[in-house]
């Protein structure tokens, strides 16, 4: 859908950045209703809602914006971040400030150098930088409720620093707040324990970036994404899945009667909105897991048996036949190996189901 930004107005209505940050705030500290809100999404390009042709929009519509802070880091990235899949529940911004950065997703690739921002997209990449990076990076989420992301971009958005100093102004304040608040900044704070106070300290430093990002997103051309239609029942499937263990085999009954729905019911509920049945679902959530591991340094004996297979040998055979090598070549060819990873998607209904940029981006 083609759109231009003029005078502060997108198609014609006008955007007020401090009301949708005001408005925002309806945090969710349930993990895998994010998670399935977000694998929804992935698999189905929502159908868009259109917006009013007023100037704002409800409270009750912009309640089901979620904007969310997971953490920030300062410093060189750690090592098993150096050259990875991954698998974000949001996106992180990336100020580069010694070395670079380069984000590739089947889509294409975007490299970032000293004194510019990237942006990581929602959704499976691949994220590569040298030994000698340093960068401060925030990790978030803004996106709406069952739908899309606020902002929909592939590979990746870059950013000119120089452009938007109030961003980095606004992180160094956040970073500064969560340096004080916690020992150890570095890794999800979603499950840190803080006071009443530090909270609402939290939600406001956080929203002063956010409301920067977003203008400064709006300003650089992203235009926001509309509202998505939903549906219910497809979030309590979604829900369900995304909490099955990977050390029990997926067992399409016992879903079902947790659900309420006959088997029939629940594959025909699924393939309708999605093209897939919840068995592919679950196997390719297990393999993205399975991958992510090897890339990683953990011990692949240790990775099959978390992953339910009952022997080493067992699961390496089944690596290789959905990856075409055994998890260890993977290991020792990992740069060429991650490559092949950005194809190993869904099958072909899902290709077609999954939102095209120009759906949400700008024209």
């Amino acid at each position: 859908m083609g759109a231009t930004v003029r005078d502060g107005k997108i198609l014609g209505r006008e955007i007020c950045v401090a009301e949708i940050v005001e408005t925002l705030w309806g945090w969710t500290t349930d993990r895998s209703d994010r998670i399935a809100q977000q694998e929804s999404h992935k698999l189905s390009g929502m159908t868009p809602v259109s917006l009013k042709s007023t100037s704002h929009l409800r409270l009750v519509d912009w309640n089901r914006l979620r904007a969310e802070f997971t953490w920030i880091h300062e410093g060189p990235p750690n090592a098993e971040f150096q050259e990875c899949v991954r698998y974000p529940l949001g996106q992180a911004a990336i100020l580069i400030r010694k070395g670079g950065l380069a984000v590739e997703t089947r889509k294409g690739s975007l490299c970032a150098h000293p004194g510019q921002w990237i942006v990581t997209p929602y959704g499976t990449h691949i994220q590569q930088c040298s030994a000698e990076t340093e960068l401060l990076s925030v990790h978030f989420q803004l996106k709406w409720s069952g739908g899309p992301p606020f902002f929909y971009f592939e590979p990746a958005a870059r950013l000119q620093a120089s452009a938007v100093p109030e961003l980095e102004k606004k992180s160094d304040r956040l970073l500064k707040f969560v340096v004080e608040r916690f020992p150890s900044p570095r890794g999800d704070l979603l499950n840190c324990y803080l006071s009443v106070s530090d909270h609402f300290s939290l939600s406001r430093y956080f929203s002063d970036w956010i409301h920067a990002y977003i203008n400064v997103m709006i300003e650089q051309g992203f235009m926001p994404a509309p509202i998505a239609a939903s549906d219910s029942r497809i979030s309590k499937v979604m829900q369900a899945l995304i909490k099955l263990s990977f050390k029990a085999p997926y067992n399409n009954k016992t879903l079902a009667k947790e659900l309420g729905m006959s088997v029939g019911t629940l594959d025909r509920l699924f393939v309708n909105h999605f093209g897939i049945t919840p068995r592919q679902y679950f196997d390719h959530r297990k393999l993205e897991e399975a991958i992510c591991r090897v890339c990683a340094t953990d011990s692949i004996k240790e990775i099959a048996f978390e992953l339910g297979f009952s022997s080493l040998q067992y699961f390496s055979g089944w690596f290789k036949r959905k990856t075409g090598v055994s998890p260890a070549h993977y290991r020792r060819d990992k740069s060429h190996h991650l490559r092949r990873t950005l194809s190993l998607e869904m099958p072909e209904q899902y290709e077609e189901r999954f939102p095209s940029p120009r759906q949400f981006t700008m024209g």
